[in-house]
């Protein structure tokens, strides 16, 4: 947990210190968890900001996906102590939480990392801050099949999708759409704006990882075998 006060490496000259205020005696001070917080310009420029302008505590937590990757790929362990509680287990919950200081005001959570997200939002229903000042659990968030329909629904221009189950319904999709077979393909060869493109890609995932781009059957079959 770093503190009002803490030392801090690196800062942003953009940040200005002199900003930073002591909070009236017998106050609260304000905290936020920060979850998977590794990027110096994203999830640790906001800690930086949040302590040195704000002087809100940063409590950084890792999920269980890091926690999991870090130990058993990694080989390492110092970062065992940064793991958040297993939430389908009350007491550990609450033995997490009464090692928080009493003074601090959690007034927030911000996950870095698309596969501790859905760890983030159900951190902070078991930590009670939800709604408070926090929104709760939201697939829409996580699912790009679902975030694409919200959008939709919102009004937005969104391109065409399916959830597709099966390499055959994947198919018929992508010959509604126009793409190409592969002769036809071969024969427009060189010419890419005659040759439709499709992406085939998972609901979940990490930026573009298992994304594809493809612009024949050939191609939408081995993305979609990758994928499955």
């Amino acid at each position: 947990i770093l503190r009002q006060g803490d030392a801090l490496p690196d800062l942003d000259d953009s940040i200005d210190k002199h900003t930073m205020s002591a909070p009236e005696p017998h106050t609260k001070t304000k905290a936020i968890i920060l979850m998977d917080g590794f990027c110096p310009y994203h999830g640790r420029y906001i800690a930086k900001a949040a302590h040195h302008i704000y002087g809100a505590a940063v409590i950084h937590v890792l999920s269980d996906f890091c926690t999991r990757y870090l130990y058993q790929v990694e080989k390492q362990t110092e970062h065992l102590s940064s793991r958040m509680p297993d939430l389908s287990n009350g007491d550990e919950v609450a033995a997490w939480m009464s090692l928080l200081p009493s003074s601090l005001d959690i007034c927030g959570l911000y996950c870095e990392s698309d596969s501790g997200l859905e760890d983030a939002e159900n951190l902070g229903v078991a930590l009670g801050i939800y709604p408070r000042c926090h929104d709760g659990v939201n697939t829409a968030r996580r699912d790009k099949f679902t975030m694409n329909d919200v959008a939709k629904k919102a009004g937005l221009d969104v391109v065409k999708q399916k959830s597709c189950q099966t390499l055959e319904e994947a198919e018929q999709f992508a010959k509604e759409l126009g793409l190409n077979d592969d002769d036809a393909s071969d024969a427009t060869k060189g010419d890419e704006s005659n040759s439709p493109l499709v992406v085939v890609k998972p609901h979940r995932g990490v930026a573009s990882d298992d994304v594809y781009l493809c612009s024949s059957m050939k191609s939408l079959r081995e993305a979609f075998t990758k994928i499955h």
